[in-house]
């Protein structure tokens, strides 16, 4: 466990809004059963003590979403010492993005809690993880930027 630094940062969230029902129905968990998941998940904390089970989709509400594409494969290892803005630029070269469509991209935690680009991904990831297959759920959408 991480020590709680809390008290010594900014909120790390912000409320945004997602479609809360169609946020919590992730693709990955309705494909695979929670038993298959936490297996998983175990095997990839086990061999890979210094990184964690990622699962990033794209966001299901359309508004959200605009021209972006679903990942081939939405689960990721990543080290915990990653930064989310690290983290947004292995999606954004996932997905092929120009430079111009890559500026508004987003992530939430949990589907609906906007993640800061310093937050550590060792924070979120002891913040908002799967309590039932320890995966952390991350939806990428795009944000409506004025002047673009």
């Amino acid at each position: 466990m991480l020590p709680d630094e809390s008290s010594n940062r900014p909120q790390t969230h912000v409320q945004q809004e997602i479609d809360p029902a169609a946020a919590s129905c992730s693709s990955f968990k309705s494909k695979y059963s929670a038993f298959k998941r936490k297996k998983w998940a175990i095997e990839a904390l086990k061999q890979h003590p210094n990184k964690f089970p990622l699962i990033i989709e794209r966001a299901p509400d359309k508004k959200t979403r605009a021209n972006l594409a679903e990942l081939a494969n939405p689960k990721f290892l990543m080290p915990a010492a990653f930064s989310v803005a690290e983290v947004l630029v292995i999606i954004k070269k996932k997905l092929n993005l120009t430079r111009d469509e890559a500026r508004g991209v987003v992530l939430f935690a949990g589907g609906r809690h906007l993640l800061r680009h310093d937050d550590l991904l060792a924070h979120v990831y002891q913040k908002h993880r799967d309590r039932e297959d320890d995966f952390l759920y991350l939806l990428f959408a795009e944000e409506q930027l004025f002047g673009i």
